[in-house]
């Protein structure tokens, strides 16, 4: 809960800090932010799974990155779009979570609908 918290902390402060990046930039800092948004999704998907590490997600968040913005540069000084890979296999990882985590989610909402239904369910405080 704290990564998704941290992002749309990250998401206001960037709506109110108006910052202008070179157009040259545009390939690493989307390569790196769909990187970053990949370990905060994997963080939920963790935390989900009560497996949440924070040196696990700050590390990942970091090295991913880093790692994503580095095979762009290696990209771009040999001629090759390098940076593709990277946004196929972030996509694909952020997809394969979301629909984990969301297939997570309408299971809990069954048992919590079928325990309803049976009457064994009683709401907390």
């Amino acid at each position: 809960m704290a990564a998704v918290i941290g992002l749309m902390a990250g998401i206001i402060v960037g709506l109110f800090i108006p910052v202008q990046l070179p157009n040259e930039y545009a390939k690493y800092i989307s390569v790196s932010f769909l990187a970053g948004l990949d370990s905060v999704i994997g963080a939920v998907r963790a935390d989900i799974e009560n497996k949440y590490d924070f040196l696990v997600f700050a590390t990942g968040f970091v090295s991913n990155a880093v790692l994503a913005g580095l095979l762009t540069y290696m990209g771009d000084r040999l001629g090759v779009d390098l940076y593709l890979a990277a946004l196929v296999t972030f996509g694909v990882r952020i997809f394969q979570s979301l629909a984990w985590i969301r297939r997570d989610l309408i299971s809990r909402y069954r048992e919590r609908q079928a325990l309803l239904a049976s009457g064994e369910f009683v709401a907390g405080p």
